[in-house]
């Protein structure tokens, strides 16, 4: 039950995971926001990065998995040109917490062509760290585990942190089964409070949020750890998360 694998995707002010696409030449699929194929965890770090934006809204406002006619451009881009349109998941020209809803709703949900998000390998000594620790070598049957999460040391600090995902795998046979989306009694996960991504009592607008779905089917918990509306990209490093597992 120790040994875990992680797959993660960091976005640093956004700089990786782009896709450059025409939205005249798309569809949009309600919750695909960043226009691979599928929704997933990725989706919900475009969306952080887009929420609060303002747009055209589509020819029709739903957040039905269906191919919708697109809006008119918006203003805003990702980094890479993928339209904000693609964030707003209901088409009502506003991108909020309705839009992260129908994510959702249509979680694991994808079309017949699906390009796979790309993620990049670090390399040892010239990037930063994304840790699991635990103190407990040996858990009894039943017992919590509490096993931290930090991102980079005094030697490798992070700049300009918005977010990040990343894919936990795990032993079904010692993880307590559950099929909640965002939390449940096998596997959680809490921001450290206060820490230098999430410190809303002591630094007000330093405030970052959790986005979790576990499947036991497939034993995989998906995370997302994104910053809040209006609070901008933060730098530091050390602990941000820790997870309980049954």
């Amino acid at each position: 039950m120790k040994v875990w694998t992680i797959k993660t995707a960091a976005t640093l002010a956004m700089g990786t995971l782009m896709f450059f696409t025409s939205l005249k030449a798309q569809q949009v699929w309600p919750g695909d926001v960043n226009n691979n194929g599928v929704v997933n965890n990725i989706d919900v770090l475009f969306w952080a990065y887009a929420e609060g934006a303002q747009g055209p809204s589509r020819p029709v406002v739903s957040g039905d998995w269906a191919p919708q006619d697109p809006s008119e451009p918006w203003p805003e881009t990702f980094p890479g040109g993928l339209n904000f349109a693609f964030a707003d998941c209901d088409g009502n020209g506003n991108i909020n917490s309705a839009d992260l809803n129908i994510i959702k709703d249509n979680y694991w949900k994808s079309q017949d062509m699906v390009m796979l998000d790309e993620y990049f390998n670090g390399i040892v000594g010239q990037d930063p760290q994304l840790l699991l620790s635990t103190a407990d070598q040996i858990t009894e049957p039943g017992a919590e585990e509490p096993v931290g999460l930090s991102l980079g040391d005094e030697q490798m600090q992070i700049d300009s942190f918005f977010g990040m995902a990343f894919t936990l795998k795990f032993d079904t046979l010692n993880i307590k089964p559950t099929t909640n989306m965002g939390g449940n009694a096998g596997v959680q996960l809490d921001l450290v409070n206060p820490s230098w991504i999430h410190d809303p009592a002591g630094m007000g607008t330093n405030r970052s949020e959790i986005f979790m779905e576990v499947r036991d089917d497939n034993a995989t918990a998906q995370v997302a750890i994104y910053r809040k509306q209006n609070a901008g990209a933060t730098s530091g490093s050390g602990p941000v998360a820790e997870f309980t597992i049954v």
